[in-house]
C-alpha cells in the first residue's frame, strides 16, 4: 500500500515527538487548577494560552503530571485567533458543561453591550465555545475573564503537579 512505509512511519513518529516537546513548552506558561463540578466531583483543569502543540488535547488528557486520568478539563485560547476560547471535557469521560453556558453568555453580552452573543454548546455539552459572530466566531472576553468566571463557578483551586511526574 505504501512503497516506503517504514520511512513514512518514522516521519510520523518524529512529528509526534516534536509535538510532545511543543506541548511541554506550552505547559511552561500554562495554569493548572482543580475544579469542582456540581455534585462535588473534582477534575483537573489545564489552561493553555495559544498553544503551539497541535495535539494538546490528546497530550493533556493523558498527561502523567496530572495523575490518573490526566487533565479532564481543558480551557484554551487558540493560537490562530486570540478571540477563540474553548472549554472542553474529556470526550472519553465526558462531563456536562452546559451549566456554565448561561453565565459566560451573560458576561459576553455585558462586555458587548447587547444580546445575541451566547456561548455555544457542542458535542452533548462537552464543549463550550465562544459565540458565533457573523461568519466567524470569537469572544470579547479575555482568557482571564473566563478563568475568573470559572474560579467562582467551579471553585477553582491551584493544582501543583507531583514533583516526581514526568511531563
Amino acid at each position: 500500500l505504501f512503497p516506503d512505509s517504514a520511512a513514512e512511519f518514522a516521519r510520523y513518529v518524529k512529528q509526534a515527538e516534536h509535538d510532545w516537546s511543543q506541548y511541554l513548552e506550552d505547559k511552561k506558561t500554562a495554569r493548572r487548577f482543580v475544579a469542582t463540578l456540581p455534585g462535588g466531583a473534582d477534575r483537573r483543569l489545564l489552561v493553555l494560552d495559544r498553544p503551539g502543540s497541535v495535539s494538546f488535547n490528546m497530550w493533556s488528557r493523558g498527561d502523567p503530571e496530572a495523575g490518573e486520568g490526566g487533565y479532564r478539563l481543558l480551557l484554551l485560547r487558540q493560537k490562530e485567533d486570540g478571540a477563540k476560547i474553548v472549554l472542553s471535557s474529556d470526550p472519553d469521560r465526558p462531563d456536562d458543561l452546559g451549566f456554565l453556558q448561561p453565565g459566560l453568555s451573560a458576561l459576553e453580552r455585558e462586555r458587548r453591550g447587547g444580546a445575541g452573543f451566547d456561548w455555544v454548546l457542542k458535542y452533548e455539552n462537552t464543549l463550550l465555545a465562544a459565540p458565533t459572530v457573523g461568519a466567524g466566531w470569537g469572544t470579547a472576553l479575555l482568557l482571564d475573564d473566563v478563568v475568573g468566571y470559572l474560579k467562582k463557578e467551579l471553585s477553582l483551586r491551584p493544582f501543583r503537579p507531583e514533583t516526581g511526574a514526568k511531563g
